[in-house]
């Protein structure tokens, strides 16, 4: 990374010497490490920045989960403001990184600042006499005297100076402790991903707001642009967060009705393969990772009253779409990949122009037909959003019913999403489900 150069994006302004981020005239809090993606993102701004170069460029000499880097992009979203309005900075590649889009430009610290005190001390002036300067024809002109008003000046200038002094070693004394407490937050995230407070010990309020927090990081993790999730549908994620949370001491052993702890060490075993299959189809892997959750709990032999089969309870009719013949019904690679593919056919027929997780998670659920429809509708409506949020947000208005299953569903993946990447909230040994890697020897 390079120590000297300032760049500008629409109202920030970055310096890199400085390690400062302004917005306007105020400066941007950001950690260490979160600063130093930021930097490599928009050098290479307008290019992919694969996951692996930006591993190498911020956690070069340790070993750290990738969990690492979407929560530093995702943190950085929510700083440089990102949204859907037309204020995008950094678009996810799926599985393989990340793209600076915003334009950017290099910048002059000199002219943005102006000169600074060091400038002013070290400008060349020529001696004359005090009462005088010398014209072009090299004949002195005599000033008049004003020795208070030089003294003034001289005064408040001194005073001044003394001041801006201040100023600076006070900032950075501040800036100093700040990026000592930042990088120690760093460092203690870089294994352990999440809170240590147990969801159950928390109030009803900071249960909300844990929920609305990791809602907005597992959209991230499934390829959306984050969104502050209404109200309703927050409650309705504790709703199905509460219900996995009550069988914390479950010893049943029925399907649904087992404790988590057994629930997500199944999952953990499996949870690599799945992801293979659906990055291999250009999907999240998490996307895998937790609608298996949400279908089978990862019993990979489960069949439904319905005729549903397998890890994702894949129906009849997609069993002979997708070639899976009976003898593939328990084994979980053809299951994720007839499943892989099947959400790849919806999000094509959905055509959103990039990926959208929770739209796919929506018309997976009421049909791609149906949701086509809704979205047609919000356009008459004149909502040009293609989202299922704005689906639900509007379900009052469409000519159809949106099924009630469709929100349940939703608010299902997101809560087995935040107990999957938050497991230390849970009281669980796993590690983040989306984070498992078998370590790949070189013979492999």
């Amino acid at each position: 990374m390079s120590d000297s150069k300032t760049y500008r994006f629409k109202s920030f302004l970055l310096n890199v010497g400085e390690r400062q981020l302004f917005d306007g005239d105020l400066e941007v809090s950001l950690t260490p490490k979160t600063f130093d993606v930021l930097v490599h993102l928009v050098e290479n701004a307008g290019r992919l920045v694969h996951k692996d170069d930006l591993m190498k460029a911020v956690w070069p000499d340790s070993y750290v989960e990738e969990v690492n880097i979407p929560r530093s992009v995702h943190h950085l979203r929510k700083m440089l403001r990102q949204d859907d309005n037309g204020n995008r900075f950094i678009e996810t590649v799926p599985t393989k990184g990340y793209r600076f889009v915003a334009p950017v430009e290099k910048a002059d610290v000199y002219h943005i600042l102006g000169p600074t005190l060091l400038d002013k001390t070290g400008d060349r002036t020529i001696e004359v006499a005090p009462d005088s300067i010398q014209d072009g024809n090299n004949k002195i002109e005599e000033l008049p005297s004003r020795p208070f008003a030089i003294k003034w000046v001289a005064a408040a200038g001194l005073f001044l100076g003394i001041a801006i002094l201040l100023i600076f070693w006070w900032s950075s004394l501040v800036k100093q402790a700040d990026s000592v407490q930042a990088g120690a937050a760093d460092d203690a995230n870089t294994i352990n991903v999440g809170p240590t407070k147990l969801y159950w010990e928390r109030t009803g309020v900071e249960q909300v707001e844990f929920i609305r927090e990791r809602s907005e990081y597992v959209q991230t993790l499934i390829g959306d642009s984050p969104a502050d999730p209404d109200e309703r549908f927050v409650r309705s994620i504790k709703v199905e967060l509460d219900d996995f949370a009550s069988r914390n001491e479950s010893v049943s052993d029925r399907p649904f009705r087992e404790s988590i702890n057994a629930v997500y060490g199944r999952a953990a075993n499996n949870a690599e393969e799945v992801a293979d299959y659906f990055e291999g189809a250009q999907l999240s892997g998490a996307l895998g990772i937790y609608q298996a959750m949400v279908e089978s709990e990862y019993h990979q032999c489960l069949i439904s009253p319905t005729g549903s089969v397998g890890l994702f309870q894949i129906t009849k009719r997609n069993t002979k779409l997708y070639d899976l013949d009976p003898d593939g019904y328990c084994h979980i690679g053809r299951n994720s990949e007839a499943a892989s593919r099947y959400m790849g056919d919806i999000g094509h027929e959905l055509a959103t122009g990039r990926v959208n997780g929770t739209l796919s998670l929506f018309a997976h659920n009421v049909g791609p037909t149906l949701t086509q429809e809704y979205l047609r509708e919000l356009r008459r409506m004149r909502i040009w959003e293609r989202s299922a949020w704005a689906i639900l947000r509007n379900k009052a208005s469409f000519s159809k019913p949106v099924p009630d299953s469709a929100e349940r569903y939703l608010a299902r993946f997101f809560a087995a999403a935040i107990i999957g990447e938050t497991p230390s909230a849970f009281d669980l040994s796993t590690p983040p489900l989306s984070t498992i890697r078998t370590p790949r020897t070189a013979n492999n």
